[in-house]
């Protein structure tokens, strides 16, 4: 009935005069005139307008009869100041909106479960290595960890897969084009919990070394470059200009940690790749078994995995347990993410910090309102909440704000951490989002609206009324505040112009560090040679010879020169050995980042060369191994 208020107070206005109405016929009846029996009819009944405010107390609930008067004034008020109303929900939803965007890409990186089935039961094997220097973790393993863990571990289901994506050319019919291609061992979406949507995955006899070449394709890749037609499973394919028969489909928004387009068997074994740390060991602990279980079952297998690496350091410790499968995949974007959201918190405690000396001001100004009010009746609580009203009033504004304007940063921040991150998650605002904002809003109001309310509830009413309505809200007290709101303001604010500070001197360092080569005036082209046509030497070196020499005869072109891998680049890490000299005798040797180039390399970059010589023409495949260092 209390949203129904109208039609019940009409139905029982109605019902009063009905009353009445029968009192007056049977005053009438008694012999009274019509108008004398309505005035005692109406002496008789009572006081209508006490009698209606009964019924409509009786259809009311209190506290939002109350916080309705309170938003309806809490409006106008804001109404009568545009400026100082325009200001704060400016301020409030800029700093909820950044706030929204960092915290929609923080939650569906770090806080949302991964979108597999049971997803606590997941985990990756980790080692640890211990040194004199120190302690470090990593989850990449070599072939010898994983043919441990298949071959001994009872206590979780296992797989093998790499994380590294590697572009390659698909022909299908008449259509080409590129793709990121993933490869993962057998029974990898298994562990995972997933099923493709149409057809299979791999088989053990497919992950081998000399298995038919077999193909699993994206949902996306599948409709956007193959055109979605369902026969295309049992089909085949050119891959790497190889024939592959295509398994099966993965169904819509399948992630394995990187962003792919298809996948192949990744046939590890202790051989080539599996030498080194290129694979990652997924693991799903089996029905009733504990972490704990699974991280013993995993750690007695540390000296049968450093006996199959062939490992024998005794100043180096590896031992083996495992990480969460979501704490894996995202260690590396947990400390910059954690200082992106801490750093935007931050910018909206400052905000509301600035909010709270905004209505501090502003209750300096209101100190005649108030205390008429009080005067009146109106108790401490009452100001308090309607003060607290107003605030909320602002919240939800600048909420509202927030989350229309964080599309536009989240589209921004997306665009940023993707280059610098590699995001493969999906990130969107959703429900969980705007429950972020709500929260932020309502938490601001507790943050700038309740100690301006509070001092502005302890104004002195006689001199309120007899002031011109300008003074301060409580002498000493208030300026003791608005003093603390100032230093707290520009305290949080230097923390964060310090950081921004250092961060732009550094990027200001590195854009004006030389970089040791003249990148003007250069383009650069990436292709993929894991291609059949290419699986010797000399197909490759035809292919360089073939390209270079057209391309250093294309008008405009001054120099051409294929390379590995581009300058920053890390490409590959070798190890080596002093052959003679004060060195020689460092059995151990010592790790490097190299690439490969082809002569004209070190002129198109315009690379200055110190000492010796560059490549050049009697650097063959049958000469002597040559090396330029930096």
């Amino acid at each position: 009935r209390f949203f129904q208020r109208a039609r019940w107070d009409d139905e029982r206005r109605r019902e009063i005069e009905a009353h009445i109405e029968l009192l007056v016929d049977d005053l009438v009846e008694r012999g009274m005139s019509r108008e004398a029996a309505r005035q005692q009819a109406l002496r008789e009944f009572g006081n209508r307008a006490v009698i209606k405010e009964e019924i409509y107390e009786m259809n009311s609930l209190p506290v939002f009869d109350t916080l309705s008067r309170d938003l309806r004034y809490a409006v106008r008020m804001l109404r009568k100041t545009p400026g100082f109303t325009l200001t704060a929900v400016l301020t409030l939803g800029l700093a909820i909106a950044i706030n929204i965007a960092v915290f929609s890409i923080v939650d569906a990186v770090l806080l949302k479960p991964l979108p597999y089935p049971e997803p606590d039961r997941l985990a990756l094997l980790q080692t640890t290595t211990t040194t004199p220097q120190g302690t470090w973790q990593r989850t990449a393993q070599n072939g010898a960890a994983w043919v441990a863990v298949r071959d001994h571990v009872t206590t979780a289901d296992a797989a093998v897969f790499s994380t590294w994506v590697s572009g390659v050319n698909v022909v299908a019919g008449n259509r080409a084009t590129h793709a990121d291609q993933q490869r993962v061992g057998a029974g990898f979406f298994r562990v995972l919990g997933i099923e493709p949507a149409i057809g299979r995955e791999f088989t053990a006899d497919e992950d081998r070394a000399g298995g038919t070449p077999v193909v699993l394709l994206a949902h996306e890749f599948w409709r956007s470059a193959l055109g979605g037609d369902p026969s295309i499973v049992g089909s085949t394919i050119m891959l790497r200009g190889e024939t592959h028969t295509v398994v099966g489909i993965m169904p819509p928004g399948t992630q394995t940690g990187v962003r792919a387009d298809l996948w192949t068997p990744l046939r590890a074994s202790t051989d080539g790749e599996g030498e080194g740390e290129n694979f990652a060991i997924l693991l799903r602990r089996r029905p009733g078994v504990h972490v704990e279980q699974l991280n013993a079952d995993v750690a007695r297998l540390g000296p049968t995995i450093n006996q199959l690496s062939g490992y024998d350091n005794p100043d180096v410790r590896l031992t083996y347990d495992t990480v969460p499968l979501q704490q894996g995949l995202t260690e590396p974007l947990r400390r910059p993410l954690s200082m992106l959201w801490g750093a935007v918190a931050v910018v909206l405690l400052i905000a509301s910090i600035n909010l709270a000396g905004l209505l501090l001001a502003r209750s300096s100004r209101r100190t005649h309102e108030i205390a008429t009010r009080m005067a009146l009746g109106s108790g401490r609580a009452a100001v308090v909440r309607q003060l607290l009203v107003e605030s909320l009033v602002l919240a939800l504004a600048g909420g509202i704000l927030g989350v229309l304007a964080s599309a536009v940063v989240l589209d921004a921040l997306k665009t940023l951490a993707a280059d610098a991150m590699d995001l493969w998650y999906p990130i969107a605002l959703d429900g969980r989002a705007v429950a972020a904002a709500a929260a932020l809003a309502l938490g601001s109001v507790v943050l700038f609206g309740l100690t301006p309310a509070l001092q502005a509830s302890r104004v002195d009413v006689r001199s309120g009324l007899g002031g011109s309505g300008v003074r301060t809200v409580a002498g000493t007290a208030s300026r003791g505040i608005r003093s603390l709101v100032i230093v707290t303001q520009v305290a949080l604010g230097v923390v964060l112009v310090a950081a921004a500070g250092l961060l732009v001197r550094t990027f200001t360092h590195l854009r004006g560090l030389e970089p040791g080569f003249d990148g003007q005036n250069v383009y650069a082209a990436t292709l993929s040679l894991q291609d059949a046509r290419y699986r010797t030497s000399a197909q490759v070196n035809a292919l360089a010879n073939t390209t270079l020499e057209r391309l250093r005869q294309s008008p405009g072109v001054e120099e051409a020169a294929i390379s590995l891998g581009l300058p920053y680049e890390r490409l590959l890490n070798l190890v080596f050995r002093h052959l003679d000299g004060p060195h020689a005798s460092d059995d151990q040797g010592r790790m490097t980042n190299a690439t490969y180039v082809t002569p004209g390399f070190f002129s198109a970059l315009r690379i200055p060369l110190r000492a010796g010589r560059a490549f050049d023409e009697r650097d063959t495949v049958t000469s002597p191994g040559v090396v330029v260092i930096n």
